[in-house]
């Protein structure tokens, strides 16, 4: 009996571009799943993106899940300069138990001042081991 690779190796993924204006509350822009049923294993889940905030010397706080949104983990970032586009990229190995996965990425501003805009986000989860 074989087993083809591309059988057990699975990528889930999806892409947001040009979020404008990102209020001051949570927002979420992007998310993967929740896919059908997956094999328990090691997979690797990552986030990629790119924004701006028009205004110095406020942060940016960024937040995602991996069980959809049952618990969250948080970035602050602060840009250095209005002008400046940031990029932002996470990835980090899990097990996973089995069974759908339903992960997704949230945004928001310190407060109301300046624009806060995303201009791509990926959001990925595959299978590594």
């Amino acid at each position: 009996m074989s087993i083809e690779l591309f059988d057990i190796l699975t990528i889930d993924y999806n892409k947001a571009q040009d979020v404008l204006n990102v209020p001051e509350t949570y927002t979420p822009f992007v998310s993967v799943g929740p896919t059908v049923d997956r094999t328990v294993g090691v997979y690797e889940f990552t986030l990629s993106l790119t924004y701006q905030l028009d205004i110095a010397n406020r942060s940016v706080f960024l937040r995602f899940s991996t069980d959809g949104g049952a618990s969250w983990n948080e970035f602050v970032q602060e840009p250095k300069d209005s002008t400046d586009r940031e990029p932002h990229f996470y990835s980090f190995p899990f097990a996973h138990n089995g069974g759908p996965f339903n992960g997704s990425i949230e945004m928001r501003k310190q407060d109301a001042t300046g624009t806060l805009n995303v201009f791509f986000a990926d959001i990925m989860f595959k299978r590594i081991g």
